[in-house]
């Protein structure tokens, strides 16, 4: 009767034992698949981050149109690209034009410097053609800003 006992007893164990590791191993997949997805999430915000302090200095240059004395002429205000660098660096190898053609070269735009082509034409004035300024940020990135409000790396 004893050997039985101890048997019964050890299968009834074994069994307890089996199904405790069936629902730790459950509850393990379980964490797992959180973790899974909180690591995802986090990836995705240091992604968006890391884009976000990559676009930060591209983010503070800008092109524009406005109407500006020709020539030093107040009685001749005509249609001006114009681009300024807000950022705390320099940016590199500027480059300002509208439509398809690129019009000025600069080598070093200073950080609050502005630079202006004076005499953009009508299709500047009348919106036809946007301005835009290609440039080099201090990290060696080439981005192209429009007056529409895009900016883009190239």
């Amino acid at each position: 009767m004893s050997l039985l006992v101890a048997t019964w007893t050890g299968a009834i164990a074994a069994i307890g034992l089996l199904a405790g590791a069936g629902i730790t191993a459950w509850y393990a997949r379980k964490a797992f698949r959180e973790q899974a997805e909180q690591v995802k999430i986090l990836r995705q915000q240091a992604d968006r981050d890391i884009d976000q302090r990559r676009r930060d200095q591209a983010t503070r240059v800008f092109a524009w149109t406005e109407q500006r004395p020709f020539d030093d002429d107040p009685a001749d205000p005509r249609a001006a690209a114009c681009v300024r660098n807000t950022s705390q660096q320099p940016v590199y190898d500027v480059r300002v034009g509208w439509g398809t053609s690129g019009q000025q070269r600069w080598p070093v735009l200073l950080p609050g410097g502005e630079r202006v082509i004076p005499g953009a034409g009508s299709s500047v004035a009348d919106g036809t053609s946007a301005v835009w300024a290609e440039f080099r940020d201090a990290q060696g990135i080439r981005w192209r800003t429009i007056s529409a409000g895009e900016l883009d790396p190239m």
